[in-house]
C-alpha cells in the first residue's frame, strides 16, 4: 500500500490525507511500528517521505476526528502553530476542525483554541460561533468578557445557561444583566438573582423606574418575579434606603401596596427620608401620587423627624385635592388617615387634610419651625393656624411657633 502511495506521489497525483493516515494506522498499529516513517509523514519533514505533501489542516482534521492516536505520533508544533494562519485563510473549516478536536478530546485542543483566539477579530468572534458551541464555551472560559455581546440574546437557552454559569465577577454580571433584562429568561433571572442579587435589584429597579416615568419598556415578568421571590427581605425593604429619584420611589410604593409600614414609625421614616433625598424625574400627576402616599404614611404614625416629608408633600397634595386633580387611588390611600369630623364637614377633604396635618404637628412634638414652612400661601397658613388655635394643645404649640 505504501508503494502505491509513493507511486501516486511520483506521478504528481493527489494523496488523500485521511486515506494515507488511516492506512498507516492500520498497517502499523503500534507506536513503535515505523515510528520514524509515521513521524515524517505526520509532520511533513525529514526524509524523502516529505514528498508526501499533505496540508496542515488535513492532518489536524484527521487527528481532531479522534482517529490514529493509538498508532501515530501527534502532530508537532509546526502543524499546531499553523492554525492561527489557517483560521484567517480558511476560517470555517478551521473552526469546525477545532470544534471536533474539543469534542474528541484531542490532547492539543486547548492550544488550538488559543490559536483561534489570537487569530480572529475579537469583536465579531462570539457571534460567528453558533455552529461551534464547544469552541465558543472554551473561548468564553478564557475571556468571559466575550459574553458582553448583543448576540448573547440570540443563542439557545441551554447554551446561554451554561455560559452564564461561568460568570463570577459582579461588574461583568451587571453588564450582562443590562442586556438580559430585555428578555423574559426565567433561568437567567434566577441564576443572577441567587449569585448577584444587588446587581439584579439595581437593574430591575432602574428599568421599572424608567417604565414608571414613561421613559422605557416594561420589565419582563421573569425578572420581576426573581426579585420578589428569591431573596429576603423583600425587594421593597432591600431598596427603600437606597433610592434617589421619584421614579424609583414610585416603583417601590406601588410594589409595597397600601398597607406598607402603616403604623410603623421606623418603616415610615424610611419613606420620608427617601422622599427628602429623591430628585423629581416624573410627570406632575405621578409626582402628586407619590407625595400623597408618603404623606399618608407619615400621617399614620407622625413623629419628630418626619417634618421634611410634610414640608415637601402637604401643599402640593392639598392643592390637587382642592382642584380635583389627585388620582382616586391616591386619595383613597390618603383619606384613611384623615380624622373623623362632623357629618357636615365630611365633604371638605381639604379641611380634613389640614386638620390631619395640624394634629400631627401638635400631638407629636414636631418642630414648630417646620410648621411655618408648610406653605408660602398666607391664606392657607392662616387656615392651619386657625385650626391649631381651636384646641389647648394647639394654642400651646402656636406659642412655641411665635418664640
Amino acid at each position: 500500500m505504501l508503494a502505491e502511495v509513493y507511486s501516486m506521489v511520483e506521478r504528481g497525483e493527489h494523496v488523500d490525507a485521511t486515506d494515507l493516515l488511516s492506512m498507516l494506522s492500520e498497517t502499523m498499529p503500534t507506536p513503535e511500528d515505523g515510528s520514524t516513517l509515521k513521524s515524517d509523514i505526520v509532520n511533513g519533514a525529514g526524509t524523502e517521505l516529505s514528498k508526501v505533501a499533505i496540508s496542515d489542516l488535513e492532518v489536524l482534521e484527521f487527528f481532531a476526528s479522534g482517529r490514529g492516536r493509538d498508532a501515530l505520533p501527534l502532530p508537532g508544533s509546526n502543524r499546531i502553530g499553523a492554525v492561527a494562519k489557517l483560521a484567517k485563510s480558511q476560517p470555517e473549516r478551521t473552526l469546525k476542525m477545532v470544534e471536533n478536536a474539543i469534542n474528541h478530546a484531542f490532547p492539543e485542543a486547548d492550544t488550538l483554541v488559543d490559536q483561534v483566539r489570537t487569530a480572529l477579530d475579537r469583536s465579531g468572534l462570539f457571534a460567528r460561533l453558533d455552529s461551534y458551541p464547544q469552541l465558543r464555551s472554551q473561548l468564553v472560559a478564557k475571556d468571559l468578557d466575550l459574553l458582553d455581546n448583543p448576540h448573547l440574546l440570540k443563542i439557545t437557552l441551554s447554551e446561554r445557561d451554561a455560559l452564564l454559569a461561568m460568570v463570577s465577577e459582579e461588574a461583568l454580571a451587571a453588564r450582562l444583566i443590562e442586556r438580559l433584562i430585555r428578555i423574559d429568561d426565567t433561568s437567567a433571572a434566577a441564576l443572577f438573582m441567587v449569585r448577584f442579587p444587588r446587581a439584579v435589584d439595581q437593574a430591575v429597579l432602574s428599568r421599572m423606574a424608567a417604565f414608571f416615568a414613561g421613559r422605557g419598556p416594561a420589565v419582563p415578568s421573569a425578572w420581576k418575579s426573581a426579585v420578589d421571590t428569591i431573596s429576603k427581605p423583600s425587594f421593597v425593604q432591600r431598596n427603600v434606603s437606597k433610592i434617589t429619584s421619584y421614579s424609583e420611589l414610585g416603583v417601590l410604593l406601588a410594589k409595597a401596596g397600601p398597607r406598607t409600614f402603616v403604623g410603623q414609625q421606623s418603616g415610615a421614616h424610611l419613606w420620608v427620608q427617601a422622599l427628602a433625598r429623591s430628585a423629581v424625574d416624573v410627570p406632575d400627576r405621578q409626582q402628586t401620587w407619590i407625595l400623597a402616599h408618603v404623606l399618608a404614611l407619615a400621617l399614620a404614625c407622625p413623629c419628630h423627624g418626619f417634618e421634611r416629608g410634610f414640608e415637601i408633600a402637604f401643599e402640593r397634595v392639598h392643592s390637587d385635592i382642592l382642584t380635583g386633580q389627585l388620582s382616586g387611588e391616591a386619595f383613597e390611600f390618603l383619606v384613611r388617615q384623615f380624622p373623623q369630623v362632623h357629618w357636615w364637614q365630611e365633604w371638605d377633604s381639604g379641611y380634613r387634610l389640614r386638620l390631619a396635618v395640624v394634629n400631627a404637628y401638635v400631638r407629636s412634638d414636631m418642630d414648630p419651625k417646620s410648621f411655618a414652612r408648610l406653605t408660602r400661601n398666607q391664606d392657607l397658613m392662616n387656615d392651619l393656624v386657625g385650626i391649631a388655635d381651636e384646641s389647648k394643645e394647639g394654642r400651646s404649640f402656636l406659642k412655641r411657633l411665635a418664640v
